[in-house]
């Protein structure tokens, strides 16, 4: 049974303000995790947590079109995430293995959420700050890739890969005082001639097996344990107002033995493009047109902005010195000449290594 079905009837009114990767969001709830704002403007985002439209809330799981069906199955085989366009596409309904609900209409302005009791506030801000929101800016406009994002002077500089190392990336780097700015959706929001990430939320997405390779609490002193998939990020460790992004790494294979070398290398255009559509949310749910308008805007995307291979020594203690290792490259690669001369003239980049 959901929060909708067993909540008094009383509604609640949508007085909480807060500002999520660029959205200026009204809630009728606090949102765990997310600051409140103090702005005034008119929402972009409207969130209705524990109510779902009536004419959403009797309609079987399986009731619409299917748009997308996560890769990632819980371990009864279900898809943690399903999409559905109901009604032609007047709402999205999101479907967790969890049981929770989400709906998304009005324009795509307006987001509903219902879940059953076992499943905690946490949990679902846990969802809806990742999969849901990123699918929401999606089918907004925004191109939003999978990653964590972190500041190096006043830049903002990404990190993609596989589901281990993108958030613990980050943690180092947050320790080593580069702040984080967004973990799990990095927005691509053109604005000048370049692209702005947004900040997320004050909070880093760790498992406690990730937790545990630091050895204890005590390890990450710029961190505390908000619940069990999310350490909280003391102030002054997370950047809370956007920055252009400057450089993309991807995170290759793990070396071993640990003490191997890190190692940067160049990212051809071809495979700088398959990883940029693997990482973008949405991309396994776009029909033609967006698909195709998709593949146009990471064209021009990898033109303009340095990508390249990380490879780093599997072993967490190694983290501080790679991550000195990652800002002398950026720095590097920040100040070379090839990034400031046209495209083409920097497709013979593509193939060397330092």
């Amino acid at each position: 049974m959901s929060v909708a079905e067993i909540a008094p009837k009383k509604r609640w009114s949508h007085s909480f303000r807060f500002r999520i990767y660029g959205l200026a969001v009204r809630c009728n709830r606090p949102i765990p995790g997310v600051h409140p704002s103090t702005e005034t403007c008119s929402p972009d985002l409207t969130i209705s947590l524990g109510e779902m439209p009536p004419e959403l809330s009797a309609l079987a799981d399986d009731a619409g079109e299917l748009w997308w069906a996560s890769p990632w199955v819980d371990v009864d085989g279900r898809p943690s995430h399903v999409i559905r366009k109901i009604k032609s596409g007047q709402y999205y309904r999101f479907l967790c293995s969890s049981g929770a609900r989400f709906a998304l209409g009005g324009g795509c302005r307006h987001l509903w959420a219902t879940w059953p009791d076992q499943v905690s506030e946490s949990d679902i801000a846990f969802c809806l700050l990742g999969p849901v929101m990123g699918a929401v800016l999606r089918l907004r406009g925004t191109v939003c890739l999978n990653g964590s994002a972190v500041r190096i002077g006043t830049s903002a500089v990404a990190f993609l890969g596989s589901a281990a190392g993108k958030s613990t990336t980050a943690i180092a780097f947050a320790h080593a005082g580069h702040p984080m700015i967004a973990d799990a959706v990095v927005t691509l929001d053109p604005c000048g001639g370049r692209y702005l990430v947004h900040p997320g939320y004050p909070h880093l997405r760790l498992r406690n097996e990730t937790i545990e390779k630091f050895g204890s609490a005590d390890a990450l002193p710029m961190f505390a344990a908000a619940c069990d998939k999310l350490d909280l990020i003391e102030e002054g460790a997370f950047q809370d107002e956007p920055l252009p992004l400057a450089a993309v790494y991807i995170l290759g294979e793990r070396s071993w033995p640990p003490a191997a070398a890190v190692k940067f290398e160049w990212v051809s255009a071809r495979e700088a493009i398959t990883v940029l559509v693997e990482n973008s949310y949405g991309n396994l749910q776009l029909g033609g047109a967006m698909r195709a308008q998709q593949f146009e805007f990471l064209g021009r995307f990898l033109l303009q902005v340095p990508i390249r291979k990380l490879t780093a020594p599997d072993e967490i203690s190694f983290l501080p010195a790679v991550c000195r290792r990652v800002v002398a490259d950026f720095r590097s690669v920040a100040a070379s000449a090839d990034f400031t001369l046209e495209p083409r003239a920097r497709k013979a980049a593509s193939g060397s290594s330092r």
